[in-house]
């Protein structure tokens, strides 16, 4: 099956444009649909075993972040269909591509649930707000009090933005009219997706430590350090 057709090719960038017509030479996850948060492990699990990632460290990371990816769409996108998840190793490239798909409300929608961002109206500025560290957390609303108290620390798209950069990979994000693409910004999409579609392009051996990552973060922001549990 050709993971990658001609009709995506806005997600790919110019140098890897000859490859998408190439019979794929390497492992293959057949798309799944997900429901449920308990899910997400067993998934990430599946995408690093079928990808076949013999580097410790680097499955390690790419199971963090398709679990993260896989969290984030079940957990704000709203949509009744779930997740769509699939993922391809390109042995020739040495490249890890993964997409996460929904259909739901969008990240625009998402944000303006929190009191801080009821007002963003484009696609554009949601998108770059979403992109920045403690931003796209999750809350409960006390009822009682009033209060709100965030139920994680919303860093999963910016912490892996920074794997991709830092690695030399790209994360692509589109939802609404906007795409982001790490290497060059947001631009505007000529039709809408009503959802998030979530692009992915790791190198498949890994030379960033995530946690540092986000330490990086929290003391730019002076917040408490963060130590991640990888799954074992």
């Amino acid at each position: 099956m050709d993971f990658f057709s001609a009709d995506i090719r806005w997600c790919m960038s110019p140098e890897e444009d000859a490859f998408i017509r190439r019979s794929a030479a390497g492992r293959f996850l057949p798309i799944r649909s997900l429901h449920h948060l308990h899910e997400t492990d067993v998934a990430s699990r599946e995408i690093v075993a079928c990808l076949d990632c013999n580097d410790r460290p680097s499955a390690q990371i790419f199971q963090y972040a398709t679990s993260e990816l896989i969290d984030n769409a079940l957990q704000h996108s709203d949509a009744p269909n779930g997740a769509f998840v699939t993922a391809q190793k390109y042995p020739k490239l040495a490249k890890v591509h993964a997409l996460i798909v929904d259909t739901g409300i969008g990240i625009r929608q998402h944000l303006r649930r929190h009191p801080r961002y009821q007002n963003i109206g484009d696609d554009i500025i949601a998108i770059q707000t979403a992109m920045k560290p403690f931003v796209t957390g999750t809350y409960l609303a006390n009822v009682q009090d009033h209060r709100r108290e965030y139920e994680n620390q919303g860093l999963g798209l910016s912490v892996i933005n920074e794997i991709a950069r830092r690695s030399g990979g790209e994360l692509y994000v589109w939802s609404g009219r906007a795409l982001y693409r790490s290497r060059s910004g947001v631009e505007t999409m000529p039709v809408e997706w009503p959802g998030t579609v979530v692009f992915l392009t790791l190198p498949i051996k890994l030379a960033v430590n995530v946690t540092d990552v986000v330490r990086e973060f929290g003391a730019a922001l002076k917040k408490p350090k963060i130590q991640l549990k990888f799954n074992k």
